[in-house]
């Protein structure tokens, strides 16, 4: 067995392939070798078909020359002005101080409700049921012998906690 046998084969056929692909190439000139390249692969299955909505408009746009590049239009203008980015920026770290302060409160929970005096409660919840309030009773102030009584105490207001003011803003100029 002769060791350049392999070799040489491999060279004729591939030889053989490249006349009879030059001959057909060239040998069909209507046949376009691109199409049958992609018909041959199954690409041209994924082609709009004549009647697609744009199709017109493609076959138009072919028709057309290439765009010359140098006619593209200059950069557009800065639209806004240094105090108006200014104003922008101050407004944008408001916001944020306002986000941080409103996610502090959520983290804290639910604080005590602040309602006026006099005010009714909230509804509860659906499903719920709403339960009567019970206010608790005001303790009484020690009494010394000197002390005359007092004529009637007055009642104890619970004054709810209030909510620490959100951080201020830089107002806009």
């Amino acid at each position: 067995m002769k060791h350049g046998t392999g070799r040489s084969t491999r060279r004729n056929s591939r030889l053989v392939l490249a006349l009879v692909l030059g001959f057909a190439v060239t040998g069909c000139s209507s046949a376009n070798p691109i199409e049958w390249y992609r018909s041959a692969m199954g690409i041209s299955a994924n082609d709009p078909p004549p009647d697609a909505p744009n199709a017109a408009a493609l076959e138009a746009g072919a028709d057309q020359p290439y765009p010359n590049l140098a006619s593209v239009p200059p950069p557009p203008t800065r639209a806004l002005s240094t105090a108006e980015r200014e104003s922008l920026t101050q407004q944008l770290v408001a916001d944020r101080a306002n986000a941080r302060y409103i996610d502090e409160q959520l983290r804290a929970g639910p604080g005590p409700s602040v309602s006026p005096p006099g005010a009714a409660p909230p509804p509860p919840p659906l499903g719920q049921r709403a339960e009567p309030a019970v206010t608790p009773p005001t303790p009484e102030p020690a009494r010394t012998a000197a002390a005359a009584p007092a004529a009637a105490p007055a009642p104890a207001v619970q004054r709810p906690t209030a909510l620490p003011a959100p951080p201020a803003t830089v107002p806009a100029s």
